[in-house]
């Protein structure tokens, strides 16, 4: 026979044992992780707004299709070399921004004021709005964090593998830096 004490205590640890597994499932759900990921984006955005505002250096946030990865770069030499780009060193909020099973969808300029008035050479006009003003899909605009503290206007889409009517949109406004995270969803989701 049991004792009252050793039942409540065997209660007691399977209640505790259901409690890490719910919360483990919970985390690991597609919904959390596009959620989480679109809050670490947001988070590496705001910390390149402060980190070329501290070098006093353009950064330059792309997407790269072939390695489906973020790529944070600092503007190397703005004087001698204006407009060449290096990967950031490595910084631990720049590096491994999402997980492998959410990507980009899109990264989109909202308006033509993200050209750069200092570089009006062909090619970095023809690089700033590269499918980036048409809204289409598919479309991976470059987004400039600028030494003074503003940065382009532009709109990135994330999705889950295994939740694509579900959208995250984080939103970046030039003149405050405000970044914005909403969510939406096809209206076959869920």
């Amino acid at each position: 026979a049991f004792t009252l004490i050793e039942v409540l205590l065997v209660l007691l640890l399977l209640a505790l044992l259901l409690g890490v597994l719910a919360s483990t499932s919970i985390s690991s759900s597609p919904r959390s992780q596009l959620e989480s990921s679109a809050d670490s984006l947001a988070g590496s955005m705001r910390m390149a707004m402060a980190e070329a505002a501290l070098q006093g250096r353009r950064i330059r946030l792309s997407w790269d299709p072939e390695t489906a990865a973020l790529l944070l770069e600092i503007e190397s030499q703005p004087l001698s070399a204006p407009g060449s780009f290096s990967p950031l060193p490595s910084r631990r909020w720049a590096s491994d921004i999402l997980p492998s099973a959410v990507s980009v969808s899109a990264m989109d300029l909202l308006d033509e004021s993200a050209i750069n008035i200092l570089d009006l050479s062909d090619n970095a006009i023809v690089a700033a709005t590269a499918g980036s003003l048409s809204g289409g899909e598919e479309s991976f605009a470059t987004i400039l964090f600028y030494p003074d503290g503003r940065c382009d206007s532009a709109e990135i889409s994330l999705r889950h593998r295994d939740l694509p009517t579900r959208t995250a949109l984080i939103t970046i406004d030039e003149m405050t830096g405000t970044i914005e995270i909403r969510y939406s969803s096809t209206p076959e989701a869920e």
